[in-house]
């Protein structure tokens, strides 16, 4: 069965201008006495700062109540959203997660894997697969994915990579790729999607960066248009519903067991789930339906006029993405960093990127942003690259953020889970890890449990550190020691 274009769904389906979550949201909201019942505040501001800045949310925000359904059991208004969330997004079913993107991949691995079980993954995968490695107790196999050397960025899994490996390791129970990346790249999912159903085993899809794809021609297609298997997407990224709330969408033929995935999302699902979070998946569905493909191509138009703007610009350079999600604006600027562009902006004209690194500054465009902003944009980054920090000569060599692949004597969860020591991070090399750290964002491990330590991803780690950036996932904060099995 081939989903249907939302742009199309809205014309013909009247269903998709309901809002039913936030309706029956509304309803219990307007009572304002009687609550005898959790969360403690009783719909009340508890303090004058956020009682300003957050108005009336306070009394919307509710827990299982009579008409509002219960979302470990949808009978009622949240299995009325996520079915029409679901007719938008051309999948079979729908599940709005309120504990991010990270819940549904951690979950979607704990429903194809057992322990000891091998998965084949993506090395570009985000820190949370390495926590659904660990609760499901499964083996990674990994494949490399592209990288852009002169960009210093992995951008595509190829099928061939694909097909390669799943001839190395005929026994992986699924395959679990990212696309798109953070900066916009897209894989050829539809072929892989093809080898995967001729091994009669599911195709993960990580895209978490791409809830918008397919709500526009110009935008690459939705995975689930191309026969992912289960699809994760993180709706507040782009499509304007509230910061951890996200989507998992099921193919219409998906070669997964509904009843171990809806286990393993109570197993990583708050029993408290955020009715605020919910209901503004049900809104953001409903705006996607309703005028998403308007929405789109004017956002496309203003990233276009941006980018042809900054391509003219002999001061800095920008890449280029033929076939990928072109609303992801990457810049360099020669004698910048990517750290030192973020700072100068954010400190001289109130301009904050959603990503930077040793090498390049990422920008995310949705239909909240204006022309003028735009402009104010391209301006900025002009002024800067006519400013350099240093020598446009003096380039930085960042590996892109990737691991080499290593031995692996132990799994994820035996590594995690064995007694440990800490040492000097320069002192690890050739241990096996018993954390992961990742330069964040984009929150790609360099050091991943079970592995033996490299070389090389020390010396990622110590670069990031000392270029200004940031690492996650360890007990040292500061990055200077590193817990290995004893």
């Amino acid at each position: 069965m081939t989903p249907a274009d939302p742009g199309e769904i809205a014309a013909i389906d009247q269903r998709q201008r309901s809002l039913p979550l936030v309706a029956a949201l509304a309803t219990r909201a307007g009572r304002r006495s009687g609550r005898w019942h959790v969360p403690g505040h009783k719909g009340q501001a508890i303090e004058p700062t956020l009682a300003a800045a957050w108005g009336d949310c306070w009394a919307w925000d509710l827990t299982e109540l009579d008409g509002l359904d219960n979302w470990a059991a949808p009978q009622g208004a949240i299995a009325v959203a996520e079915a029409l969330a679901a007719s938008c997004f051309g999948a079979a079913a729908t599940r709005f997660l309120v504990n991010g993107s990270t819940s549904g991949l951690v979950a979607a691995i704990g429903a194809v894997c057992g322990d000891g079980d091998e998965i084949l993954v993506a090395r570009n995968a985000h820190q949370s697969v390495l926590s659904g490695l660990i609760l499901a107790g499964a083996r990674p196999r990994w494949v490399m994915p592209e990288v852009d050397r002169p960009w210093q960025m992995p951008t595509v899994v190829t099928p061939e990579a694909i097909a390669q490996a799943l001839a190395d390791y005929p026994a992986v129970k699924a395959v679990l790729v990212v696309s798109p990346t953070y900066h916009g790249w897209v894989s050829d999912l539809g072929a892989i999607a093809a080898l995967t159903r001729s091994r009669g085993i599911p195709l993960i899809v990580d895209a978490a960066h791409g809830a918008h794809l397919g709500l526009h021609p110009e935008l690459p297609p939705s995975p689930l248009a191309v026969g992912a298997d289960l699809v994760v997407v993180s709706a507040h990224k782009t499509l304007g519903s509230l910061t951890q709330s996200a989507m998992l969408h099921l193919h219409h033929n998906a070669q997964i067991d509904r009843a171990r995935l809806e286990q393993a999302l109570r197993w990583v699902t708050s029993s408290s789930p955020s009715y605020l979070l919910m209901a503004s998946l049900d809104a953001a569905r409903w705006r996607a339906a309703t005028q998403g493909r308007s929405d789109w191509e004017a956002t496309l138009a203003r990233v276009d006029r941006a980018r042809s703007r900054l391509v003219a610009d002999p001061n800095l350079q920008l890449l280029p993405i033929a076939n990928g999600d072109r609303s992801r604006l990457t810049v360099h600027l020669p004698g910048w960093t990517g750290y030192g562009v973020d700072e100068a902006l954010d400190r001289d004209w109130g301009i904050t990127a959603e990503l930077s690194s040793p090498h390049h500054v990422t920008f995310v465009w949705t239909p909240a942003n204006s022309d003028e902003e735009g402009d104010r944009l391209v301006m900025a980054l002009g002024e800067l690259a006519r400013s350099p920090q240093a020598s446009p000569g003096s380039e930085i060599n960042w590996p892109g953020s990737l691991a080499p692949i290593a031995p692996a004597p132990l799994t994820p969860r035996a590594a995690s889970q064995a007694p440990t020591e800490t040492l000097p991070i320069a002192q690890a090399v050739g241990r096996i890890a018993a954390e992961w750290i990742c330069p964040y964002p984009p929150g790609i491990p360099v050091v991943i449990p079970g592995e033996r330590i490299s070389v090389e991803a020390i010396a990622q780690i110590q670069q990031t550190l000392a270029l200004g950036g940031d690492c996650t996932g360890q007990a040292d904060y500061e990055g200077q020691t590193l817990r290995v099995v004893a």
